[in-house]
């Protein structure tokens, strides 16, 4: 394994390798025996890291043949053991790389331990980035080499997605930097973000022989960090989401940016994906992640991502920290739909979103917002409300999904005429025919 470059992208922090230095701390420990029980006990520590260990292992001979990889090596490379063993760890090397493998297990077999980041190939032909620590065993022998090494070209991916993120916000505030001094030319550049930010909605609404849809998005200035989307998952599957990015302005809509990005991936992950329940959270598990990796620390995002099967009605949603949904029924009006809460998105790696299910019949109207509505403000500070907004919805919402956000632009328009909107806001009213 000691193929490619020593200096390939940035190092992780030390820490990172902790739990790698334990275990060549267990192989390391092999040669001071004190009985054969000991030897026993060791051997046994060693298979049981070997089997189980989540770090892939790897022992080559002192001419770079493979003698064994682990479970871990073998499932996160592609490969089955035995297309493994017996063969030249060039297997996984690049081939341009190979005139670097003979040295580099020269140095390993000298006494040296390497500790750096190197580049593979999978069983499929994919490059792979790599940490490995490698060293001779015995340690004061030369007998062959033991490699423990660490998957990390997703970690590379997002951090360097998470790089590049960064660099386009001191990009873009330098570039608001000079434009503030240039008032006519920020206003003319401004409106031409609104425009890009625009091109995010979408203007044609799928099924419309089917669901009934309008929509609105108001930004608080020229650009914001609101979006919604709605996109066909199959012949009878409307999938939809609403988002709200924390923040205002320029520093918001970059990362609505990135989000309608990873929104896009997702879907299409979501057309192959299982209808089913445990699908979209899983999903919604995923874009969280995506989120984690790329946005800044600071940032989050509060989402509704739902799917709505045409055929049986049946809708389910995955909160992420979001405002719950209104239902207006015939049999009992407008309601808050009860949606576990779960925490917003972009904050931590690794969540589970719990899935609601319901159903939504012929003529029934589902109402998605972000929370800038019941949190608009008037004159003197006070809040719309949430109870405000349902009790429109129920009223208005017979008259169907466009005049209802007519109605809607109305009220609003009147409650903040004196103070001006506080906040971006949007709302997606989608009824079933």
């Amino acid at each position: 394994m000691t193929s490619g470059r020593d200096d390939i992208g940035r190092m992780p922090p030390a820490g990172d390798w902790s739990r790698l230095r334990n275990l060549l701390a267990e192989v390391q420990g092999l040669d001071r025996v004190e009985s054969p029980d000991h030897l026993l006990r060791q051997l046994k520590i060693m298979a049981a890291l070997f089997d189980h260990s989540r770090t892939g292992i790897v022992i080559e001979s002192p001419e770079g043949i493979i003698l064994d990889a682990n479970p871990a090596y073998c499932e996160f490379m592609g490969f089955a053991r035995e297309e493994l063993v017996g063969h030249s760890i060039t297997v996984v090397v690049p081939e341009e790389l190979h005139p670097t493998v003979p040295a580099n297990i020269a140095r390993v077999l000298a006494g040296e331990t390497l500790h750096h980041v190197a580049r593979s190939i999978d069983h499929a032909g994919q490059p792979r980035d790599l940490e490995l620590l490698e060293t001779r065993i015995p340690p004061d022998g030369r007998e062959g080499l033991i490699v423990l090494v660490n998957d990390v070209t997703d970690r590379r991916r997002a951090d360097q997605l998470h790089e590049q993120v960064v660099r386009r916000n001191v990009e873009l505030a330098r570039t608001v930097e000079q434009l503030h001094a240039r008032e006519g030319l920020l206003a003319q550049q401004l409106d031409l973000a609104r425009q890009v930010q625009q091109r995010f909605l979408p203007h044609e609404f799928p099924f419309p022989d089917r669901v009934e849809t309008a929509a609105v998005y108001r930004a608080h200035a020229s650009i914001g960090g609101d979006l919604f989307d709605l996109f066909a998952l199959g012949p009878d599957m409307l999938g939809f989401l609403v988002a709200d990015v924390s923040g205002h302005g320029v520093s918001a809509a970059l990362v609505t940016a990135l989000l309608k990005v990873n929104i896009d991936r997702l879907r299409e992950h979501l057309r192959t994906a299982p209808r089913t329940a445990r699908a979209l959270a899983e999903a919604t598990a995923r874009l969280n992640d995506a989120l984690v990796a790329s946005i800044p620390e600071e940032t989050f995002v509060s989402l509704l991502l739902g799917t709505l099967d045409l055929e049986t009605g049946e809708l389910t949603l995955a909160n992420a920290g979001h405002e719950p949904p209104i239902v207006c029924r015939s049999s009992t009006g407008a309601e808050f739909l009860e949606v576990p809460p779960n925490i917003a998105a972009g904050i931590l790696a690794g969540q589970e979103f719990v899935p609601v299910r319901t159903r939504l019949a012929p003529g029934e109207l589902l109402f998605l917002y972000t929370d800038g509505l019941p949190e608009s403000n008037d004159s003197q500070g006070r809040e719309w409300g949430s109870e405000a907004l349902r009790a429109l919805v129920g009223e208005r919402g017979a008259d169907g999904p466009a005049r209802l956000l007519e109605a809607l632009e109305a009220v609003i328009e009147n409650f903040t005429s004196h103070s001006g909107p506080q906040d971006d806001f949007t709302a997606v009213v989608l009824r079933r025919r």
